[in-house]
């Protein structure tokens, strides 16, 4: 377990880490999708990540991606794909 809070803490020591707190506009999307989507009480905490990422403007594939391999070692430092969000707005890498 002290390896695993060792690695959180350098983790987030590193000034490209931003962490992302819910808002009230991520708190309205939630609840836009759990009417829209009729999603039940199982679905709250997936679906308000889900808002918290998107109101922020983070695409989970560029997040997820950029964690694993540096720019450097994507093609075109873009990525080698196109992806879109949810909006259908081009990912943000």
């Amino acid at each position: 377990m002290r390896e695993a809070l060792d690695w959180i803490e350098e983790f987030l020591a590193n000034p490209a880490v931003g962490l992302l707190e819910p808002t009230e506009q991520s708190l309205r999307q939630t609840l836009r999708w759990m009417r829209q989507f009729d999603l039940g009480r199982k679905r709250i905490l997936d679906t308000h990540l889900a808002a918290v990422l998107h109101t922020a403007g983070a695409h989970p594939m560029s997040w997820a991606v950029r964690s694993v391999w540096p720019r450097n070692r994507l093609s075109n430092g873009l990525g080698t794909h196109s992806s879109t969000s949810i909006t259908g707005e081009p990912a943000r890498w």
